[in-house]
């Protein structure tokens, strides 16, 4: 796996994703900075992973599975992304505004666990020394609810891509529930 490493800086890189010098089955980490999130800045990201102009480029496909998210400037808080108030409100406001990353992530770290949580409306989180940030409790319903959007994100964006059949998207939904699953109950 080749990585390509991004950060919210985007006058080094080019105007849009579509634009990145890249091969397929390429991921690309693309960081999520604290000033972003403190400032709840949403432009550089969603102008970088514009849908309508990706689709229209052609370049759809190189989206799919194949970015590596995550939040950068929080590694000194112990709490996990989801606690923390000013991440899990703007991880929350991006994901209504840009509802792909069941497609686009590529799965490689809990980000998309975290965006999800992030969504949950209530989620009890109990640290603990020998399990710190371990999730004891949330709604299964609002964990739906929470999912929902980003299913829908998947379905609508699938729908655009030419390369897309059946048993392709029904993979990876059951390669996005496994992930979530795993992560959020694989300590239990």
């Amino acid at each position: 796996m080749t990585v390509q490493l991004l950060s919210m800086d985007l006058n080094k890189f080019p105007a849009g994703f579509e634009s990145l010098p890249r091969l397929p089955g390429h991921v690309i980490a693309y960081a999520i900075k604290r000033p972003a999130i403190l400032s709840k800045r949403f432009q550089p990201f969603l102008e970088f992973f514009k849908i309508e102009r990706i689709v229209a480029a052609g370049k759809l496909d190189l989206l799919w599975e194949s970015v590596c998210f995550s939040v950068d400037g929080f590694g000194d808080d112990k709490r996990s992304l989801h606690v923390i108030p000013e991440v899990r409100s703007y991880l929350k406001e991006l994901s209504e505004r840009w509802p792909y990353f069941f497609y686009a992530d590529s799965l490689d770290n809990d980000f998309l666990t975290q965006l999800v949580l992030c969504r949950v409306a209530n989620v009890e989180t109990v640290s603990r020394e020998t399990q710190p940030n371990y999730v004891a409790k949330f709604s299964p319903c609002e964990a739906n609810e929470a999912c929902r959007k980003l299913q829908d994100g998947l379905i609508e964006v699938c729908k655009r891509d030419p390369t897309m059949n059946d048993s392709k998207f029904e993979a990876r939904k059951a390669a996005i529930y496994s992930h979530l699953n795993k992560s959020i109950f694989g300590s239990l």
